[in-house]
């Protein structure tokens, strides 16, 4: 995961240093604190304040991966690695079913729900610690919706039991289909997914019917933010 993640670092900062010498933006340069003081223009890091931000896509969807093989490999032994991974390219249903009924994230799942913190505390922890040569660093940013059409389209079928080119997750709530035990459980699970550093958009979709009572959804809300 961090070798990923250092290669889009990596990538990113070549990509602001070659901007640098080939953009100016006037308007920019001139509306943006820092950079008339710094006699720099805005690509150049003039500006007071400059961060790349990186998004991700699909976290409750490797998190559900990781969960199934742990369960079907090393648990309960039931699939050599090569043989998962023959079972999950093939998109065999009776395999597809058998991934279903793994243990996954959005349902209240102490070690589910311990893997989904580890796993965010860890992946928005490293991407603080990347440096721009041009600016003060990388803002991780929460980015499901929207963007997980076309980022499913171009992943294969994943152990979590979604075919390949489906949609990732749209939100930072379960799977669609896996908020099974309720929305109590489904947002009790969400408040472990590690929010403090993913500076934007940490969207989370929650579908009720329409019999939910008003006061209900009410305190729903207001206890998922004091968690």
């Amino acid at each position: 995961l961090h070798k990923a993640q250092d290669a889009l670092t990596r990538y990113v900062n070549d990509y602001y240093n070659a901007r640098a010498q080939k953009a100016f933006s006037p308007i920019r340069t001139l509306f943006t604190r820092g950079c008339i003081e710094n006699e720099k223009g805005f690509f150049q890091g003039g500006a007071k304040y400059t961060f790349a931000v990186p998004s991700d896509s699909g976290i409750p969807n490797t998190v559900d991966s990781l969960l199934a093989i742990k369960e079907l490999i090393f648990d309960k032994k039931l699939y050599s690695p090569s043989e998962f991974i023959s079972a999950l390219d093939a998109e065999e249903p009776e395999f597809r079913s058998i991934l279903s009924r793994c243990p996954s994230y959005g349902v209240c799942n102490e070690n589910a729900d311990n893997l989904m913190y580890d796993f965010t505390k860890r992946f928005y922890s490293h991407y603080r610690l990347a440096k721009l040569d041009l600016g003060n660093g990388f803002f991780p940013t929460s980015h499901q919706f929207v963007r997980h059409i076309p980022a499913g389209s171009r992943i294969g079928a994943t152990p979590d039991g979604r075919k390949a080119k489906e949609a990732v997750a749209d939100s930072i709530a379960a799977i669609n289909g896996k908020a099974l035990e309720g929305p109590t459980s489904m947002l009790l699970s969400a408040s472990k997914y590690h929010q403090e550093m993913a500076y934007g958009i940490p969207v989370l979709n929650l579908s009720i019917n329409n019999t939910f009572g008003r006061d209900a959804l009410r305190d729903l809300i207001k206890t998922y933010f004091k968690m």
